[in-house]
């Protein structure tokens, strides 16, 4: 009978853990917020800033962005209406961009094309 309880107790213990592990890395991919990943026409790095999944201000640090290919950070996680801060390091002209993310979608990255319309 002991043992019976024992076991009843690990068992419980077991799936409160699964359930409780099992649901934290993906809480956010694709229904709070999207990561985003820019391509640039002008600027060679970039930095994301907007609203968070969380509801808060928030800035990817800068990064490159080499030529034709999308790039970004991941774990930075947006939603709304964010500004893509553009800088050329060989002119040091800075550029100003805004891409639309949405709350919902079917994967986890956004991809804002800022290089067709050479606007970053």
């Amino acid at each position: 009978m002991r043992f019976a309880r024992i076991l009843s107790i690990a068992a419980t213990a077991a799936a409160t853990t699964m359930a409780v592990v099992g649901s934290a890395g993906t809480a956010s991919a694709g229904t709070n917020g999207q990561q985003v990943k820019v391509s640039t026409y002008y600027s060679d790095q970039i930095s994301v800033c907007g609203t968070n999944h969380k509801g808060h201000f928030d800035c990817t640090p800068r990064f490159k962005v080499p030529g034709k290919e999308y790039r970004g950070v991941a774990g930075y996680w947006f939603k709304g209406v964010v500004d893509i801060h553009g800088y050329n390091s060989n002119t040091g002209k800075h550029r100003l961009a805004h891409c639309t993310v949405p709350e919902r979608q079917a994967s986890n990255w956004k991809y804002c094309d800022m290089r067709s319309n050479k606007k970053l």
